[in-house]
């Protein structure tokens, strides 16, 4: 950062990280596993993502579309999202959302990252 060259609203970027090592991260599979409940027009999902890798999975997103291969449920309210999963670590991640967004398609929640395997949870 060139603090010198800054003001108050904007400091200038000299150099920028050189993050191209992220593209030899090795494939990690996760194991997940998800739970729902309804109330009062609300549905509310938790999703267990297992990182039983010697690796790190990095970048974890978790989608919730209406249905496998649906288009995705917005506005949704996450616990947290984009998550990096370190070797043998157990993460539980929380979801609200409305039941008439899902437009009568029973819900899936879609797991990808940046070096994770995708995978698709339904029938919870």
């Amino acid at each position: 950062m060139d603090f010198n060259a800054g003001d108050w609203y904007h400091t200038p970027t000299t150099q920028y990280a050189d993050l191209t090592g992220l593209a030899g991260l090795a494939e990690v599979p996760l194991v997940a596993t998800a739970v729902s409940s309804s109330q009062n027009g609300t549905d509310h999902a938790t999703v267990t993502l297992q990182n039983s890798s010697t690796r790190v999975a990095f970048f974890v997103r978790l989608k919730l579309p209406s249905g496998a291969g649906g288009k995705e449920v917005l506005p949704i309210f996450w616990s947290d999202n984009l998550v990096a999963l370190l070797p043998g670590e157990t993460r539980t991640l929380g979801v609200s959302y409305a039941h008439a967004d899902l437009k009568g398609a029973a819900p899936a929640v879609e797991v990808s990252g940046w070096n994770v395997t995708p995978q698709t949870l339904t029938g919870f």
